[in-house]
């Protein structure tokens, strides 16, 4: 009776841990699911960001040839 005792202790407690370290391994691979797909989204956002940013230099520095042009011809005139 002793012995059963032990081996039912011993048996809930390999269960208990089998159970917990399957858990851990789960939330660790939905965790490295989770951390790809949040560095995809930065990677599109950083990407965006910097067509923006080029959108913009261009938009300057069309304004400035523009500008340029303009003091030009009155330097003309």
């Amino acid at each position: 009776s002793g012995t059963q005792a032990v081996l039912a202790v011993g048996g809930v407690g390999l269960l208990g841990w089998t159970t917990f370290a399957s858990a851990m391994v789960l939330i660790a691979a939905l965790g490295a699911g989770d951390s790809r797909d949040q560095a995809l989204r930065d990677q599109q956002m950083y990407a965006e960001r910097l067509n923006a940013l080029s959108e913009e230099r261009d938009a300057r520095a069309a304004e400035a040839r523009a500008a340029q042009e303009r003091f030009a011809a009155a330097l003309q005139k």
